[in-house]
């Protein structure tokens, strides 16, 4: 019988050269096998256990040909295919199967497969299909580039420019509304949603350029928020998540549905750090070309997204201590209160002060004052939950925002802190041997009424703190209507022990 494969054999396997290769299989001696095979043809080839693992490699590297079996535990080849084409539509793509059935070739031609073999494989057979999806998607990539180079050239060039007008913003609402609105500008969509992870707050921005209905910016969410968790294998974000709605085109009769969509993942160093996506009206609206230019723009608004949190984190943190400043304080503390407020949830507040702080730096200087201020930041960070916001309000003087905090909560926060101060020994790598205390006032809005203004708070919190002050220091107080009442605190102030203790503060 003649081989169909034999006169152009060695043809082949010169042409595999430096093809590079993803195998998805669950069964450890088929990926043995295939790796083995095509290694030995020149080829560059990665595996995976399954279409998980197989989605995270490709977040990180470029592949000319996939080979996948249908049937794999967690995320299957369906599975698999089903994000991987959405989101690299011009990859070779080879369907391994034990089942090879009219069910399995029609499944697969879902995806644009047609090329499916069945186990155990014929390993010429293999090859030769290998090789031909990695000239069709190159021949598919160069046709793409030439026919629209101009328009990929002014595209990006776009792109740059409405780049640099998101760094301007203030905000990052506003920078994320710039590049929505440019990105609209140059392919067609109806909304584009932009999913940022890589502030303190998870915010997802859906921008309507045309009229549509609610629903459709709700479909556009969740899409977003599911190929995210496909992507990336972590869950989306719930309640933490802040979606902002630019409502200017939101028309009860405009459109409901997503005719078509496209989205790109965020990369950010190795990890998901959000996810770009382009929803229009009309069914098939995105080409080859299209993507491949969604690609160039996720990598830059990454850039620029990774500018903004750095540029926003200069702004809101204390150069000395980490800390959020003034500033940043005030509004995670804004954006905590409209969360409680929302949910019914109570909120805590607790302002710290290092006792007789003032005569310190006047015994030692203002570089001990220094050091002391970053270990009692420290400090703070190691006895709160992660969910607190911390910041230094100014001098010596911290906030602590405790999320879903009533009372008691507030209370053993503070007593925690209180151990750790009483058991820690500052400045003792500056060759000083330094027993400080602090001094915590503390206020709930646990039985608070709803219409209570945000600033009350604090200044509750600041006034039960001058309480502890003026019972002896070294406790906290908890603000109460009628009093400031000091908690009982089964461990008096120790007597100073150090020069540190003399003065006021």
């Amino acid at each position: 019988m003649n081989d169909p494969f034999k006169d152009r054999a060695g043809d082949v396997l010169r042409s595999l050269q430096n093809i590079r290769v993803l195998v998805l299989d669950d069964e450890e001696p088929v990926r043995s096998l295939l790796n083995v095979l095509l290694t030995r043809n020149g080829c560059v080839v990665e595996c995976a256990g399954d279409g998980r693992a197989g989605l995270q490699i490709l977040l990180q590297k470029d592949f000319d040909v996939v080979i996948v079996d249908l049937r794999m535990p967690d995320m299957g080849g369906s599975a698999f295919l089903e994000q991987a084409r959405s989101v690299w539509p011009w990859m070779g793509v080879i369907v391994l199967t034990g089942y090879a059935d009219e069910e399995s070739r029609a499944h697969a031609a879902r995806f644009g497969v047609t090329r499916v073999l069945v186990k155990p494989m014929n390993q010429k057979e293999l090859l030769h299909a290998v090789l031909e999806e990695a000239m069709e998607k190159k021949e598919l990539v160069e046709m793409s580039a030439s026919r629209s180079l101009d328009r990929i050239q002014s595209q990006l060039a776009l792109l740059r420019n409405f780049s640099e007008s998101a760094l301007a913003q203030e905000n990052i609402d506003d920078a994320l509304r710039t590049l929505s609105a440019g990105l609209g500008d140059l392919l067609p969509c109806a909304v584009v949603g932009i999913l940022n992870l890589q502030g303190e707050e998870p915010v997802l921005h859906l921008h309507a350029l045309l009229p549509v209905a609610q629903d459709f910016l709700l479909n556009v969410e969740q899409e977003t928020l599911r190929r995210y968790e496909a992507l990336s294998g972590n869950p989306a974000p719930g309640r933490e998540l802040r979606v902002v709605f630019d409502t200017t085109n939101l028309n009860p009769q405009g459109a409901k549905m997503i005719g078509s969509s496209f989205t790109v993942p965020i990369i950010t160093g190795n990890t998901v750090g959000g996810m770009l996506t382009m929803a229009a009206i009309a069914p098939d609206a995105y080409s080859s070309r299209d993507a491949a230019f969604l690609y160039h723009a996720a990598n830059r608004i990454s850039t620029v997204l990774t500018a903004l949190s750095r540029m926003r984190e200069l702004s809101v943190r204390d150069a000395l201590t980490g800390l959020y400043n003034r500033r940043g304080l005030e509004e995670e503390y804004q954006r905590l209160w409209s969360i409680s407020r929302r949910y019914k949830w109570p909120i805590g507040v607790a302002v710290l002060d290092i006792d007789r702080f003032k005569h310190l730096n006047d015994t030692h200087g203002h570089l001990i004052g220094d050091h002391i201020l970053r270990e009692f930041a420290d400090l703070v960070q190691q006895v709160a939950r992660e969910s607190d916001i911390i910041g230094r309000y100014g001098g010596d003087e911290t906030v602590v925002i405790l999320a879903q905090a009533g009372n008691a909560d507030c209370i053993a926060f503070a007593e925690r802190l209180l151990h750790a101060m009483r058991q820690h020994v500052f400045c003792t790598n500056k060759g000083l041997a330094l027993k400080l205390t602090v001094s915590i006032g503390v206020a709930s809005t646990m039985n608070a009424p709803s219409e209570m203004p945000s600033d009350l708070l604090i200044a509750q919190a600041d006034r039960a703190l001058y309480t502890a002050k003026n019972e002896g220091r070294d406790r906290v107080c908890v603000y109460q209507p009628a009093r400031a009442a000091t908690s009982d605190t089964p461990t008096p102030p120790p007597p100073p022990t150090t020069s540190g203790y003399a003065g006021e503060s």
